[in-house]
């Protein structure tokens, strides 16, 4: 969705507020493909500072099914993110912009961004998730695992053997 920001131009503080839902289905980050449960909220003030420069404020508010960290399990995480944008368009880094084309705003592109600068680094089903067997690939959550857990560091190996009973 275009928003054309010509009109901002006339006046020193001319100001607009928008509130729109935006639909994706997904999102791809970093190789993966997350589910969007809800439509993303998007509030966003527009402000003409002065000078052909703009300030962009808003936020944005969603749910998205990211895979826990430790066990793989799917988990409804709801995103919120502010932000605050000054857009001068006499700059010469008014061509790197990735949300903007001309005097239009792409909302969508905007909130793509967004998003992604707000993604989390971990998220985890519960704080006290047990992850998953690295032998067996069995959730741990569901309860223990059949395998052997014999995995020493080679450097404590000699430790083990203080504790053997003669």
């Amino acid at each position: 969705m275009l928003i054309n920001l010509s009109d901002f131009f006339l006046y020193d503080g001319m100001k607009k507020e928008i509130h729109k839902s935006i639909l994706f289905d997904s999102i791809q980050f970093d190789g993966d493909l997350y589910e969007v449960v809800d439509p993303i909220k998007l509030k966003i003030t527009i402000l003409h500072r002065g000078n052909r420069e703009i300030n962009l404020n808003g936020s944005i508010e969603t749910t998205l099914v990211i895979p826990c960290h430790r066990c793989a399990e799917p988990v409804n995480y709801p995103l919120k993110a502010d932000f605050s944008k000054e857009v001068a368009f006499h700059s010469s880094e008014f061509k790197d912009i990735s949300y903007m084309d001309g005097y239009n705003l792409d909302l969508e592109k905007l909130v793509f961004n967004e998003l992604i600068i707000a993604f989390p680094m971990k998220v985890l089903c519960h704080e006290s998730c047990k992850g998953i067997c690295k032998h067996c690939g069995k959730n741990l959550n569901d309860g223990p695992c059949e395998c052997q857990n014999d995995d020493i560091d080679p450097r404590l190996a000699v430790l083990k053997d203080l504790f053997k009973e003669e």
